[in-house]
């Protein structure tokens, strides 16, 4: 697999805001071209070694797209661009300043455990999902 062809969104795959996130993308992305796999899996954490990221660092949301790892809100707004109206019009607020972006992105990462829960299990895909995860 050509990993510079995709468009992947790592996430953490214990956490329900996550895995609930994962679903409204898979649902909302009309093109069907983001592939996902949990930060937890064997792929993610030989694939984001490359970019020297520890496979303990779980509070994160990476996106990998043409070539760059995006994180935490500019991860999220690089996803919104792949989703059907009106939900990519979130990309727009990329006008605002990163760091005020991770303000709120880091408040709901640090508490979303208490917030939304976490599973004992990282999250499955279906048997029509399979072609999208990596999770080997």
């Amino acid at each position: 697999m050509n990993t510079e062809e995709n468009y992947i969104v790592f996430f953490d795959g214990v956490c329900n805001l996550c895995n609930t996130t994962v679903n409204f993308i898979l649902q909302h992305n009309a093109k069907s071209n983001l592939k996902f796999s949990s930060l937890q899996s064997p792929f993610a954490k030989q694939f984001l070694s490359k970019f020297s990221i520890a496979s303990t660092e779980l509070s994160t949301i990476y996106f990998f797209e043409n070539g760059q790892l995006f994180q935490k809100s500019d991860a999220v707004l690089g996803v919104a661009k792949h989703l059907a109206t009106p939900y990519h019009w979130l990309y727009y607020f990329s006008f605002l300043p990163t760091g005020f972006r991770n303000l709120f992105y880091n408040f709901i990462a640090r508490n979303r455990y208490r917030f939304f829960g976490q599973s004992k299990t990282c999250r499955l895909a279906t048997i029509e999902e399979q072609t999208r995860f990596l999770e080997d």
